[in-house]
């Protein structure tokens, strides 16, 4: 039997109407808007952890460096210089991988094609009556609720690609080349010494 042929007599067993198309395909969209969002929310939080690690690492290694310059016997005190200012460098970018971007004075006004309801920092703008209705009116309509998501979707995947991953790329560079750096200089000090 086939697989049309059986969706019909499916849905005659239940005393309904096979499935339309178009419910099939607002089914088929919403599941994918649904798994697309769950994929940025689950990247953004891999990216947190991610700089979390790099500033728990970066504080520990911070605090060794401190005391290899401070001791007044320190064989490796320019090593101890160069790790600390790799270090505090690859603390910065994890800080501001984890930095929220909040800024007001780049809300687009309501009326702008780039004001995205469903972004908080936008509608935070609106009053509650406002938003309540602008809300009803997006949820009443499935081809704008849709593209509504659709566009929170783009924004969320930019600032992913231009802020979190980015800043985590140059904070993982940073302390790589700074543990390149501390050997090298380190090694020097000790054949020098």
């Amino acid at each position: 039997m086939g697989k049309k042929r059986k969706k019909k007599k499916e849905a005659e067993e239940l005393g309904g109407e096979p499935p339309s198309t178009e419910s099939v395909r607002r089914r088929s969209s919403d599941t994918l808007i649904r798994i697309v969002s769950d994929n940025h929310t689950k990247l953004s939080a891999m990216a947190d952890t991610k700089a979390h690690i790099m500033l728990t690492l970066c504080a520990g290694i911070i605090t060794v460096s401190i005391t290899g310059i401070v001791r007044p016997w320190g064989e490796l005190r320019v090593a101890s210089f160069v790790t600390l200012g790799f270090a505090l460098l690859a603390a910065l970018f994890a800080i501001l991988t984890i930095l929220p971007r909040y800024s007001r004075t780049k809300v687009p006004a309501p009326d702008d094609p780039d004001f995205n309801l469903l972004f908080f920092n936008h509608f935070s703008s609106l009053s509650e009556d406002e938003f309540t209705a602008r809300m009803g009116r997006l949820a009443t309509d499935p081809n704008q609720a849709q593209d509504a998501l659709v566009r929170d979707l783009y924004q969320q995947g930019r600032m992913l690609a231009e802020r979190k991953y980015r800043y985590l790329k140059i904070c993982y560079r940073v302390f790589f080349f700074g543990i390149l750096a501390s050997v090298v200089v380190g090694g020097w000090e000790l054949l020098r010494n």
